[in-house]
């Protein structure tokens, strides 16, 4: 799926991103630029750039974390050659390479109120600053990334940010930065399935979003970036008999208590591409019916709602 279906921010390239793993059920609250005064304790959501080295048996890339949690944006780098964080409640988190990625997330009553989406790029000692800059970092409203390449002209160095930037730096391949999001929803990376999944279409149904492409896969999410596998809308075993094609750009819409899916079908009965149809279903995951053959659109006039449960019907 491309970015234009998330409603948060995409980190590309480099480590600049972070899978997740699956989303708590609170993940709602983590979407950019929200001023999170939820009422409870404060949290903050601690989340690692892909080239953090995570501890062994947490196969997650986040951690949440009781109470204000804080980082400078700076690393410092140790005799491997990895870069670490010093985190306010002490952790140090190690990455991969020079670079740290990190995203603080914060929800509840925290103090102070977090304000919005920020970036903080913090730069590496062989960096040149521009005259009258004492700061080894800068902080940009909302979000600002780096593909990771790193351009050598003579003896010098220099990266190329999203935001037009072209920090230099002495030396060849000498490139080093760091970034720190605070309230931009976390990190992830593009594409945020990592299979096939042309045409796909959302449909948000209270706090959970719920995604159909061709071939009628169905996935769900809180959050538009994780997603989680929920079944297909039609099985082998409830194939309508009438197909003899594959499903084509569906659309799931509710209406009144039913669900239903609108869908293109490669050929139908004579061999013919078929008109788009739909299928009918009482909760927006699982197995669907049938209600009536796509090429007699006016029998599917009545709305699902006063369609009886069906067989396959979840």
């Amino acid at each position: 799926m491309k970015k234009t279906l998330t409603a948060v921010l995409a980190i590309a390239a480099l480590g600049l991103a972070a899978a997740c793993g699956s989303p708590a059920p609170d993940d709602e609250a983590l979407v950019e630029g929200e001023r999170t005064t939820q009422a409870g304790p404060c949290i903050t959501r601690v989340i690692y750039g892909n080239t953090w080295l995570n501890a062994a048996g947490h196969d997650r890339s986040y951690f949440d974390v009781r109470g204000r949690v804080t980082w400078d944006g700076h690393c410092k780098v140790n005799a491997a050659g990895n870069a670490y964080a010093v985190l306010s409640n002490g952790w140090r988190p190690h990455f991969k390479g020079r670079t740290c990625v990190i995203a603080l997330q914060q929800r509840g009553a925290c103090s102070p109120v977090p304000g919005r989406c920020a970036t903080r790029i913090a730069y590496g000692p062989a960096w040149l600053p521009a005259p009258s800059h004492p700061a080894r970092h800068d902080d940009v409203k909302w979000v600002v990334t780096w593909d990771g390449v790193c351009h050598n002209d003579g003896d010098r160095s220099w990266a190329r940010l999203s935001n037009g930037w072209k920090p230099v730096f002495r030396g060849r391949n000498a490139c080093d930065l760091s970034f720190r999001y605070t309230q931009c929803g976390g990190l992830f990376a593009n594409p945020v399935i990592d299979r096939d999944c042309p045409d796909p279409a959302v449909l948000k149904d209270g706090k959970t979003y719920y995604m159909v492409c061709t071939h009628a896969p169905i996935r769900s999410s809180t959050d538009l970036v994780h997603w989680k596998w929920r079944g297909k809308v039609f099985t082998e075993k409830n194939l309508p008999a009438w197909n003899k094609g594959p499903f084509l750009a569906p659309e799931m819409h509710r209406i009144g208590s039913k669900y239903v899916v609108y869908y293109s079908s490669g050929k139908g009965p004579t061999g013919r591409s078929a008109p788009p149809g739909p299928t009918s279903r009482s909760g927006p995951t699982g197995t669907s019916a049938d209600p009536c053959w796509p090429r007699r659109l006016r029998a599917c006039s009545t709305p699902p709602t006063s369609a009886p449960p069906t067989a396959g019907t979840t």
